[in-house]
């Protein structure tokens, strides 16, 4: 495994590409208009800008509030836990895309998560 620095530096450069890709994307493609592969882009870009906050703000939190702790443990959880927040968030928009999320496909979402999270642990 690589240093925890260097993974968290990956975050960082997920986030600002996930930002740039996503921001110029969105601005030359009206969402009516767009192909399937442009809405990949954005889905992708998405997923990476979730990705990478989740799992530096994940990471900041633990090494906040556990200091003692192992620093690629709390890498570990913060990774999984930003790929499950990424995958719930992609989700999410294109359950929004097709009309279809409310309270009640939001809730089930949640669970869904939270059992795998759960599970994976």
């Amino acid at each position: 495994m690589a240093r925890v620095g260097m993974h968290l530096w990956l975050a960082v450069t997920a986030v600002i590409a996930a930002l740039t890709v996503g921001l110029w994307l969105m601005s030359m493609v009206s969402p009516e208009e767009a192909q399937i592969w442009q809405q990949a882009v954005v889905y992708g870009a998405a997923f990476l800008g979730v990705f990478g906050l989740a799992t530096l703000l994940g990471y900041l939190v633990r090494a906040i509030f556990w200091p003692g702790g192992l620093r690629y443990e709390h890498l570990k959880s913060s990774r999984r836990q930003g790929i499950l927040l990424g995958f719930l968030a992609v989700v999410s928009l294109i359950l929004q895309a097709a009309a279809i999320f409310n309270s009640g496909t939001a809730l089930l979402l949640l669970i869904i998560f939270g059992l795998l999270e759960l599970y994976v642990q």
